[in-house]
């Protein structure tokens, strides 16, 4: 049985029963991979708060437990890819190629909503354009946060009294003061989430001082995350050629994890597969489960630590 695994937070492409140098690994990375998502524990093992067949975790989400006092076993080492598969009770070897939710946030932020904070406006007698040590910031909600340093915030009241378009910056001005950088960008991914379903959504906010009222429609979405899909499409690409096969010998394609519900990563990998071949798993609960199996499962365990 040969199974290629999709999933999100890095888009995996795992193939089933070779060894990872019969088939190469698959990488391209748009995201900076130190402390990145590649092993579920590091970042995400407080979610991790009950493994299968009595393991339990501990508070750092490092280890799993016999709650009868058997050995403590490390679950957060194993990668995330492969603790999906356990799920599916097959040892695995992976491709990776990062292409995560946040970075679809991203596209949504930087292709749809700057235009609402004065970005598109002219600066000044001479009409400059917006600065891009601003703009650059709204990418993230996290670097947002970083534009209530001291340094910003005297070029954003300039920005204000400057700008063509003032009641934009005002809103920047008001997202950067109260903090609404996170909110905004959860706003964001519950839309890009409604998508997997609805042909049009809103991102919407409105809070003292902003009033956001953005229509996206799927057809854009997807424009924008175009380079992403072939990412994503070259990555499956290489890794069915380097193990020497070809689509036809690919039984199962097992989509798990949010961003393999977008509709054009389902037709792109429908498209090579075939429908009969797709199989979803429960979107965001996948790791956990199959980190619980193969921690309880001794020589599954050791197999999928190789």
């Amino acid at each position: 049985m040969r199974v290629i695994v999709m999933m999100t937070m890095m888009m995996a492409v795992l193939m089933m029963m070779k060894p990872a140098q019969e088939h190469g690994a698959c990488e391209v990375h748009d995201e900076p991979q130190n402390g990145d998502d590649r092993r579920f524990g590091e970042r995400h093992g407080p979610w991790f708060k009950q493994a299968l067949n009595g393991f339990s975790a501990d508070a750092e989400g490092d280890e799993a437990q016999n709650e009868g006092g058997g050995e403590t076993r490390k679950v957060a080492d194993l990668p995330r890819p492969e603790a999906v598969a356990s799920a599916g009770g097959v040892p695995a070897r992976i491709g990776i190629a990062p292409v995560g939710g946040d970075v679809m946030d991203q596209r949504i932020m930087m292709g749809k909503l700057l235009a609402h904070f004065g970005v598109d406006s002219k600066i000044g007698h001479q009409r400059m354009p917006f600065p891009a040590a601003i703009s650059d910031r709204l990418s993230e909600w996290q670097s947002i946060f970083e534009l209530s340093h001291p340094k910003y915030m005297p070029v954003i009241e300039d920005l204000l009294h400057t700008s063509t378009q003032p009641e934009l910056v005002a809103q920047l001005k008001v997202l950067v003061n109260q903090n609404y950088g996170l909110p905004l960008f959860e706003a964001v991914e519950h839309a890009k989430v409604r998508l997997s379903s609805d042909e049009r959504t809103n991102v919407s906010m409105h809070v003292p001082g902003i009033n956001i009222e953005q229509l996206i429609e799927r057809w854009d979405f997807e424009r924008l995350i175009g380079p992403d899909i072939r990412t994503v499409a070259a990555c499956v690409d290489r890794a069915v050629a380097a193990a020497n096969l070809s689509p036809n010998d690919i039984n199962v394609v097992l989509r798990t994890g949010g961003s393999s519900r977008i509709p054009a990563f389902v037709r792109m990998l429908t498209q090579r597969f075939g429908s009969a071949a797709m199989v979803e798993m429960d979107p965001f609960t996948g790791v956990a489960q199959g980190l619980g199996i193969a921690a309880a499962d001794d020589a599954f365990f050791a197999q999928l630590q190789k």
